[in-house]
């Protein structure tokens, strides 16, 4: 079947952390694994497999977790959002990364301090999208997943393909995207109007509380 997986590799310790920067609700914490375990298993539609490496975090996700999208979706009587980078690499370095050895398809995005610098993505033997100046790793003659895997080793410090099976994985269940948290961070974006209307409400608020 070949590996086919989807997720993010970014340099920070913190897994909290991170969900706040994605934007998530909180997070559940479902089991453990091993690496091994999961990399013969596929991964639940809800669920997030975090690895934690020298350097930070490589998660893996499931379908139903927006990683990919370009406009909101429902599902599940929820909205879904595309999954940005730009807050979780504020301070450093994040990949978000494709390989589908069965479908052919390979593509990642590499942001570096908030800005996406490099987007590509392969689908049968064809450039889909090539965004950006080339990296120096793209130079060496690598297929798209081997850039991949170089790119997740460069930002985390563990080389995916030479992890321990008996490495400790825990599992997570995805409770969706935080919104209110997605207005507040992109004030400027189709959020606006609600923005606004979350700024006057709590003005309200705080000089009801004045008053009393």
């Amino acid at each position: 079947m070949g590996i086919n997986i989807q997720g993010i590799a970014v340099d920070l310790k913190d897994i909290n952390e991170i969900s706040k920067r994605l934007l998530f609700n909180p997070l559940s914490e479902f089991g453990k694994s091993t690496f091994g375990e999961i990399s013969v298993n596929r991964i639940e539609n809800d669920e997030l497999y975090s690895i934690k490496t020298e350097k930070g975090y490589i998660l893996l996700v499931g379908d139903n977790i927006p990683l990919w999208e370009i406009e909101k979706r429902e599902k599940s009587n929820s909205h879904y959002w595309k999954i940005s980078l730009k807050l979780l690499s504020k301070k450093g370095k994040a990949l978000k990364f494709m390989i589908g050895e069965t479908s052919g398809i390979f593509a990642y995005k590499y942001y570096v301090h908030g800005n996406q610098i490099r987007y590509f993505s392969f689908s049968e033997g064809e450039i889909i999208v090539d965004n950006g100046n080339k990296m120096n790793v793209e130079f060496q003659g690598l297929f798209p997943d081997q850039v991949i895997y170089q790119l997740i080793s460069e930002i985390t410090g563990d080389d995916i393909s030479t992890i321990s099976p008996m490495k400790e994985v825990y599992i997570y269940k995805y409770a969706g995207m935080n919104l209110m948290s997605e207005i507040i961070a992109n004030p400027d974006t189709q959020y606006r109007k609600w923005y606004i209307y979350y700024r006057k409400l709590k003005k309200i608020i705080k000089s009801l509380y004045t008053k009393t």
